[in-house]
């Protein structure tokens, strides 16, 4: 990604002439590996339940809000970020409707996940426990999506609390 990014900007400096060669077009860089840790049920029960405590040993004011995203994520299998920024208005009697934005400026193919029992059950605990009126399904005490960043804290606290590794990962990235 950072070397996409200096090869555009390179580009542009080679448009506007103030370099002679694109400088980024030469680094080559080594795909970094894949992730191969899969959570099991029991790391997942684990970090779900740690969600609702801190380090202090009190209730937390947003764990039951980031379980209904852990349960969401693992009820409609899409990326983190579409479910961390869905919305009220993209879920009918027909089911919910991803419009992926990782492929936004290509496919862009929207996916429809009938609604079950199960995600009908999560989705009233989210707007049981909305604080305020928002248009997004997974929202903080404002109303406002949680940030990729405060999801990924969130549940990296809890799975340090529950004890497990930090090969068990959280970020709506993935």
């Amino acid at each position: 990604t950072y070397r996409a990014h200096l090869i555009k900007f390179f580009r542009w400096c080679l448009k506007k002439r103030l370099i002679e060669h694109n400088p980024a077009s030469d680094v080559e860089i080594e795909k970094p590996p894949k992730r191969t840790v899969v959570i099991t049920n029991e790391q997942y029960h684990k970090i779900r339940d740690q969600l609702l405590v801190g380090d202090d040993g009190k209730p937390t004011r947003t764990g039951a809000m980031v379980q209904v995203y852990m349960d969401l994520l693992f009820l409609v299998y899409q990326r983190g970020t579409e479910v961390r920024l869905l919305k009220w208005s993209a879920i009918s009697d027909d089911g919910i409707v991803f419009k992926p934005t990782k492929t936004q400026r290509s496919s862009g193919k929207a996916v429809r996940i009938p609604l079950t029992e199960d995600i009908r059950a999560v989705l009233a605990s989210a707007r049981a426990l909305a604080k305020c009126r928002s248009d997004y399904v997974i929202s903080n005490e404002e109303g406002k999506p949680y940030t990729a960043h405060g999801i990924a804290t969130l549940f990296n606290r809890a799975r340090a609390r529950a004890g497990l590794d930090r090969g068990v990962r959280g970020d709506s990235r993935h």
